[in-house]
């Protein structure tokens, strides 16, 4: 989420550099600016193109269990109205595009293929200038993850905000095929547009609820594990820390 005075910026695309240097107009001396855009470490040209502009950046990543990564995208592309169907079914619609070597429709599988995306980062900034750290353990001990982030970036711990308090919780339409078809007819987009904000607040409250568990249960699921657990397998090599975690559930 990036701010400027009362405007703020939650998803956009932002193709002209001046716009997204606007976007960090109101800093005021800080030591390091910073947003965060998860589509650049699946970008095969993002990590050069960071490198051209921003020659000393350094890098955060985080990484999530791949199957929890694929689920929370589904999640977002179902509330959304972006698609109406389960989420294995999407899962192996996705894995038979790979299969045909076409590119995947949302990159659930592609997405948390971690290993080339890191190596990129690594190519490119080398290892003293990216740190990666694992979503579990920011979940678990978000203090701990915390004073490693601000050891790496120099900064005192305590500029980060003590809140930890969840946030963008997924989230999925109480009328999904309704939710679909208003996404494919732009209504949605119309709607927010035109809509205050605090009336938009109350009507989300009523139109999504929380928690509900959209993965089906498939018997046969060995083509997913399979092609996660071998790139786990080359992402703990790479980033040096224990994925036994993962590996277990995705047995």
């Amino acid at each position: 989420m990036l701010s400027k005075g009362s405007v703020r910026v939650h998803s956009c695309r932002v193709r002209q550099w001046p716009d997204y240097t606007w976007l960090f107009s109101g800093a005021k001396g800080e030591k390091w600016l910073g947003e965060a855009s998860t589509s650049y470490l699946y970008s095969e040209i993002a990590a050069k193109k960071i490198k051209e502009v921003s020659p000393e950046a350094r890098i955060l990543v985080s990484l999530r269990n791949p199957f929890d990564r694929a689920y929370s995208h589904y999640l977002m592309e179902y509330a959304i109205g972006r698609t109406r169907k389960k989420f294995y079914q999407t899962l192996a619609e996705e894995f038979a595009f790979r299969q045909k070597g076409m590119p995947e429709k949302f990159g659930l599988i592609g997405g948390g293929m971690y290993a080339k995306q890191i190596e990129r980062f690594l190519d490119v900034f080398g290892n003293d200038r990216v740190q990666i750290f694992l979503f579990d353990q920011l979940r678990d001990s978000p203090n701990r993850v915390l004073h490693e982030v601000a050891d790496f970036l120099g900064i005192d711990f305590g500029a980060f905000s003590k809140s930890q308090k969840p946030s963008n919780q997924g989230i999925s339409p109480l009328f999904p095929f309704l939710n679909y078809m208003l996404e494919r007819s732009s209504i949605k987009k119309a709607v927010k547009h035109i809509m205050p904000p605090f009336l938009l607040a109350a009507g989300k409250g009523l139109y999504y609820r929380h928690g509900q568990d959209l993965r089906e249960k498939y018997a046969d699921m060995d083509w997913a594990r399979e092609i996660f657990i071998q790139d786990i397998n080359h992402t703990e090599s790479l980033i040096g820390k224990s994925l036994e975690r993962w590996r277990l559930k995705c047995l």
